[in-house]
């Protein structure tokens, strides 16, 4: 997410490795980062979920797929602190513990957001 001038990590070699990414604070460059793992071979179909304010009353989980993550008009809908998950885990049903968690896709949201603005 937040890193200074240089610090970037490389995206492209995560790609390759076929894991599931968590990045933290990183809404502000989520489009650029979810396209430099596409054109570095992640799969665009890849599942994808954005874990907002985890912690809190408000927590969200929204789940999608990493090429929503291009979309700015969907990231712009997102709010923080947020945790993103990238790979096969963001793919996994919340089950019981996430019981008290709101949960949408990506789409779904931003669509809303959108309509309500």
């Amino acid at each position: 997410g937040h890193v200074a001038a240089g610090d970037e990590p490389d995206w492209r070699a995560l790609a390759r490795t076929r894991t599931t990414l968590v990045v933290y604070m990183a809404l502000a460059s989520l489009p650029r980062i979810a396209r430099t793992l596409i054109d570095s071979g992640l799969a665009p179909h890849t599942p994808a979920a954005v874990i907002e304010r985890a912690t809190w009353p408000t927590a969200r989980s929204l789940r999608g797929i990493v090429l929503d993550l291009t979309r700015a008009e969907t990231v712009e809908t997102l709010s923080g602190p947020a945790l993103v998950v990238i790979g096969a885990v963001a793919g996994c049903a919340l089950g019981s513990a996430g019981a008290d968690i709101e949960t949408a896709t990506l789409q779904t949201y931003a669509s809303a957001a959108r309509a309500a603005a």
